[in-house]
């Protein structure tokens, strides 16, 4: 069977073959045989009578050999006719089968197809031949312009190779072709027809595009990078970058000029080198929880040695870099603040010292104050009960002050001592209520207190009560004359949740996130309230951490303001 067109060959060159040969054999022993007679003849007879007989045997072997000639002539006319047409057939076969788009057409501004191979077709998106051999060449073109342009360019050369054409299909999608093509001109120089051959390259070309955009990319980003390394080398910020595990990758001059450590020592190394075993073990858990989870984390509670041995302390920032959702890379910022905590630790201890000196007045004048209001010495007049309240809500404002000025000299000292122990939730919460029942009275506010009676708290029971005021003192400073201050206590799974909530001036939505800030105070209650330090949710956030709790809060301008601490009934160890 014939390759490409699944039809047997014809049986006829075999016995053409067999009969050329018979003949020319047949011619062969004729001749032979002539020649053989006229030998023996001529032996016998001389003369006129030899001379007619040489030449009719003469004529004879002419005309046996003219017959073979003639008979050879037209078999091998007849065999070339058969292997052109052989060729033609697998010309067509192998035009019709093969996946390139194959066509002629001519000149001119719209073209005609003369002829066309399926593949064309079927690239153009036409179900057969014969319906896509109707269009002009010029349809098949996005813009007609391009053929104009292609044509005018293969007029000149003659010959184009792997020229880029916009085309578009049947149904109107559009794709890129590359065409080799070759013209045939006649005698005058015009063109008579355009041979080509067509490859659809859209999605070559698309991953070529990709290839070149990615390639951008990647210079960009290494750009980027060259930059980012300039930028760190010559950074005056202490800078590590290490795997997730974590090993050091990279240090910068200024990470070795503040740890005493070079770079080629600490490459492949654990950054723990520099670990004092000074520094909170909450920070650490706080530091790796976060960043994990691909959040950023930052603290000024780091203390680290140097490779000399002294410790400094650092204000540290980690920035994980994450591909696909997972950490690949920490980026670690370190600036040296052993001055300012120095700076910050003689302040404090000033600070506890006035603190401790006016305790004493404080509670000298409270006890004073009891004693006048609850009428122990004898019946006020109204106008003087109400002067020995209001100074009596003073003084416990004045007393939560110094407090507050206290335990923040303590945490930023490192002083703070956690004692737990189980702590009745309700009795404390009726201390609370007794303290503060003056301050909210002159301001003619409710204090409601929800709480299970029988609910305890393994925690410690001081610090507990300095988160709890500071933020019952905030809700009643900062809420209205007639407000209401809400606190509500309640088991939530292995955590205590404590809800504090008011109907006061709530936090502007710009200023939430500072809302834990030293010194911090909201904009909108200024005008209100005078008086505060920015210091009560400050120590409130720190000691909620210490005690291994949360804290989080929902705010509203001119609605009101829920503060909700978690902490968990069984807290781990403190260290």
């Amino acid at each position: 069977m014939s390759q490409g067109t699944g039809k047997k060959p014809k049986k006829t060159s075999a016995p053409l073959e067999r009969l050329s040969f018979a003949v020319l054999m047949l011619n062969l022993s004729i001749f032979a045989i002539a020649i053989l007679i006229s030998i023996i003849y001529l032996q016998q007879r001389s003369g006129e009578e030899a001379l007619f007989i040489t030449t009719n045997i003469l004529i004879v072997i002419l005309g046996s050999i003219g017959v073979w000639l003639l008979h050879y002539t037209l078999s091998s006319q007849q065999q070339l006719k058969r292997a052109l047409e052989k060729s033609e057939e697998e010309y067509r076969t192998l035009v019709s089968n093969i996946n390139l788009g194959i066509y002629r057409n001519t000149g001119g501004p719209k073209g005609k197809f003369l002829q066309a191979n399926p593949a064309i077709a079927k690239m153009c998106g036409y179900d057969s031949v014969e319906e896509f051999m109707k269009l002009a060449v010029s349809d098949i073109y996005q813009d007609p312009a391009q053929r104009a342009k292609y044509i005018e360019k293969i007029a000149k050369q003659g010959l184009v190779k792997d020229e880029i054409l916009k085309l578009k299909r049947k149904d109107g999608t559009t794709f890129l072709g590359s065409v080799t093509a070759k013209v045939k001109y006649d005698n005058n120089g015009d063109i008579v027809w355009i041979d080509s051959a067509m490859e659809d390259v859209t999605k070559q070309k698309g991953s070529e595009e990709k290839l070149r955009e990615a390639k951008r990319h990647l210079e960009v980003e290494a750009m980027n990078t060259k930059k980012f390394l300039q930028a760190v080398e010559n950074s005056s910020v202490a800078t590590i970058i290490t795997t997730p595990e974590p090993s050091i990758v990279y240090a910068n001059p200024a990470w070795e000029q503040l740890t005493g450590h070079t770079e080629a020592e600490v490459l492949g190394k654990n950054p723990n080198i520099s670990k004092s075993g000074d520094t909170p073990r909450r920070v650490y858990e706080e530091m790796w929880g976060k960043i994990l989870s691909g959040e950023e984390f930052h603290t000024d509670e780091i203390v680290n040695r140097r490779k000399d041995g002294t410790e400094y302390a650092a204000d540290l920032r980690v920035y994980p870099i994450t591909e696909h959702g997972k950490v690949q890379f920490l980026v670690g910022l370190q600036t040296d603040i052993t001055a300012q905590k120095r700076a910050e630790r003689a302040k404090s201890e000033f600070v506890s010292l006035a603190s401790h000196q006016l305790r004493t007045p404080l509670t000298n004048l409270r006890w004073a104050f009891e004693v006048l209001e609850h009428g122990k010495i004898g019946k006020l007049p109204d106008e003087m009960q109400k002067i020995v309240e209001r100074a009596q809500s003073f003084i416990t404002q004045m007393n939560q002050t110094v407090s507050t000025l206290l335990n923040i000299s303590r945490i930023e000292a490192g002083k703070i001592q956690v004692r737990d122990e189980k702590v009745p939730i309700g009795r404390l919460l009726e201390d609370i209520q007794e303290e503060y029942q003056s301050a909210l009275a002159v301001k003619k506010q409710s204090f409601t207190i929800n709480c299970p009676k029988e609910l305890s708290l393994m925690t410690d029971e001081s610090l507990l009560y300095e988160i709890l005021t500071n933020l019952v003192s905030n809700a009643s400073k900062y809420t209205p004359e007639r407000g209401s201050v809400t606190l509500e206590v309640k088991q939530e799974g292995d955590a205590v949740s404590i809800r504090v909530s008011d109907t006061g001036y709530g936090i502007p939505a710009d200023q939430q996130k500072q809302i834990f800030s030293k010194f911090f105070r909201g904009g909108n209650v200024i005008k209100h309230e005078t008086s505060g330090t920015g210091l009560g949710l400050y120590l409130v956030y720190n000691l909620v951490r210490i005690l291994s709790g949360s804290i989080s809060f929902s705010s509203e301008e001119n609605k009101g303001t829920t503060f909700t601490v978690s902490l968990p009934s069984t807290p781990p160890p403190h260290s």
